[in-house]
């Protein structure tokens, strides 16, 4: 990705020349990075525009299918959608491409921003593998130890301390101190070390520097040079003397963050090695510092109770926070509010992402922290930008009804089964008009088992019929 880095560590090298103070600089360095990006958050902002404002026709065709969740009904949904998406010019999918180009770029920002030493102190590779193996050396010597180093980087500095001990232990010739009494004569003699440089010809009895024999054992290279105590590299040749037992250490894996501050605590020693390159200086290492130099970001965090704990405290208070004002200022479809407030998974995820974050931020410097949470406000700036810019329509029920009649034109209503209620299996929307119902039978009217009989009404009084007879 040499073609995204690049371009973008010049850009973080501008930056830090204009404001040499790395915490500030990445800053400025967050800010372009957010307006070059800014075209892309504009094309979102569009489509999303476009979805928005088929609200009311998307609503309406959900609500034809409304009450219906087996398959086939959700599959003639979706077409039903997609021929509205193409028949408006939407194509849902056409957000991911920026999306996916803001992330490849993400991904390169944050690989620039971890490596300082690289874009602007301008150390190659090779000399930045140097000062590691450099520390590998200088651990072996007792120089430096574990409080120079967070947890992970004393690790991998321990997997190769291992490897120098396994080689020391297995080369003849090799000794882990020298005395004092060395004044540029190898002492070794075969698999014993002597503390005299001194040696006498048993031969001749003649005293003798150099190459020496003592019996049948030869004195190793007497080579004499301006060798001081734990120095083990013949300043001559600059050829380990001790068999090459760090030919094999590899560069420990640790942040050049980190690698900035364990080279400023002890400039002096690294410098005295030979691990840093010529006219190299202390001003040349990033300033990687808040307020001064009271607050130094290229410290790991931790629980313990120090100024250190409140960098992953801000970071989850940022993270989440951005996150539900960044929703509410985006457009959310029908499907992401119901998503969202499908019961607790949808405020688990409102927890998740800033408690990873949060995790994160206790095994990287707290620059990187930092910057995270300027990130995190300057998304937050931008989504509230981008709403005023392209502001969502809103709907009223008027809006929602006329859309729901055009939807609806020239489709039936779909046909009800015997029972009353409509079968779950069937879609009669497309059916032909010209099908014609067929005419409910009429109800015959219930026999009344008492009819023929006369009813009390209909009996004359016989005292009439008597009158009537006189």
């Amino acid at each position: 990705m040499d073609f995204l880095t690049k371009p973008i560590g010049w850009i973080i090298n501008l930056c830090y020349k204009l404001i040499p103070n790395y915490a500030i600089a990445l800053l400025l360095f967050a800010i372009i990075i957010k307006l070059v990006l800014f075209p892309f958050g504009i094309k979102q902002q569009k489509n999303m525009l476009k979805q928005a404002k088929l609200r009311p026709k998307e609503q309406a065709i959900r609500k034809r299918y409304a009450g219906r969740d087996d398959k086939v009904t959700r599959q003639k949904m979706q077409e039903d959608l997609m021929k509205l998406y193409q028949q408006e010019g939407y194509n849902p999918a056409s957000g991911c491409l920026p999306m996916i180009l803001q992330l490849v770029i993400v991904f390169a920002v944050y690989g620039v921003m971890q490596n300082p030493l690289t874009h602007v102190s301008h150390l190659s590779n090779a000399e930045i593998n140097k000062i590691g193996v450099g520390i590998v050396e200088m651990c072996d010597q007792g120089i430096l130890d574990e409080k120079d180093f967070s947890g992970n980087a004393w690790k991998s500095i321990s997997e190769q301390l291992k490897k120098v001990e396994k080689k020391g232990d297995s080369t003849p010739g090799v000794t882990d101190e020298v005395t004092d009494d060395t004044t540029g004569v190898d002492t070794t003699t075969g698999d014993t070390t002597t503390g005299d440089t001194t040696a006498v010809d048993t031969t001749t009895g003649d005293t003798t520097v150099g190459d020496t024999t003592v019996g049948d054992t030869t004195v190793g290279d007497t080579t004499t040079g301006d060798i001081t105590p734990g120095d083990t590299t013949n300043n001559e040749t600059g050829a380990v003397t001790t068999d090459n037992i760090y030919a094999d250490v590899k560069s420990p894996s640790m942040t050049q963050v980190e690698l900035v501050r364990v080279i400023r605590n002890n400039f002096d020693e690294f410098k005295a090695n030979g691990c840093l390159p010529k006219g190299f200086t202390r001003d040349d290492l990033p300033k990687i510092y808040l307020w001064g130099n009271s607050v130094d970001l290229s410290v790991t965090p931790s629980l313990a109770f120090n100024w250190y704990l409140l960098i992953p405290i801000l970071t989850f208070v940022f993270t989440f926070g951005s996150m539900k004002l960044t929703k509410k200022f985006t457009y959310q479809s029908e499907v992401q509010q119901q998503t969202a407030d499908a019961g607790c998974a949808g405020k688990i995820m409102d927890y998740v992402m800033p408690l990873m974050s949060t995790f994160i931020t206790f095994s990287v410097p707290s620059i990187i922290a930092v910057y995270w949470i300027y990130n995190n406000v300057l998304s937050l700036v931008q989504q509230i930008a981008l709403k005023y810019m392209y502001p969502v329509p809103v709907f009223t029920e008027e809006d929602y009804k006329r859309a729901e009649i055009e939807m609806n034109k020239g489709v039936k209503h779909a046909k009800k089964s015997g029972s009353g209620k409509r079968a779950a299996h069937r879609i009669d929307l497309d059916d032909d008009d010209g099908a014609e119902e067929k005419p409910k039978p009429e109800k015959k009217a219930k026999e009344d088992p008492k009819a023929g009989l006369i009813t009390p009404g209909q009996m004359k009084d016989e005292s009439d019929k008597e009158s009537d007879e006189n």
